[in-house]
Order: C-alpha cells, then sequence, then structure tokens
C-alpha cells in the first residue's frame, strides 16, 4: 500500500470518527442561532417545508423543537444564500 492510499484511509477514518462526535439533533435556538434568524422565522420556514415526525421533532406544544442534523445542514444552506 503506499502512502497516498494510507493517507486516503487515514482521512476517511478521521471524518467518520468526527461524524460521529456531531450531535444527530439541533433544537431550534441552537439551528436559529447557526442561522442567524429568528426563532420565529425559522419555526415558520421549518413546518412550511418539512414533516413533523420525520425532519423535527416536538415531544408536545411546548417543548422544545428538536431537528435532524440533515435538515439543519440543508437550513443552513438555504440561508446562506
Amino acid at each position: 500500500m503506499g502512502l497516498t492510499e494510507m493517507h486516503l484511509e487515514h482521512t476517511v477514518k478521521l471524518l467518520e470518527e468526527l461524524v460521529l462526535l456531531q450531535p444527530q439533533t439541533f433544537t431550534l435556538p441552537q439551528l436559529a442561532d447557526m442561522c442567524a434568524v429568528s426563532r420565529e422565522g425559522l419555526r415558520k420556514h421549518l413546518m412550511s417545508n418539512y414533516l413533523l415526525g420525520t425532519d423535527y421533532f416536538q415531544k408536545s406544544e411546548k417543548a422544545a423543537i428538536s431537528i435532524k442534523r440533515e435538515v439543519c445542514i440543508k437550513i443552513r444552506r438555504y440561508y446562506a444564500k
């Protein structure tokens, strides 16, 4: 195995480990802060474009909203435009 192949294998392993360290969900306030948008605006965007129970979760009406990491990435890209 050449040096380049070993470097590539090591890089892939490090990236896999980094993904495991990231949270799988974020709360609405966390994502609003990351996107620099209001919580209410983000909540409206979330509810009109994503599915409750699939893309985000809320245990009760007053409970915090948890958003899947993949959805958070899409929303951050949306607000980055």
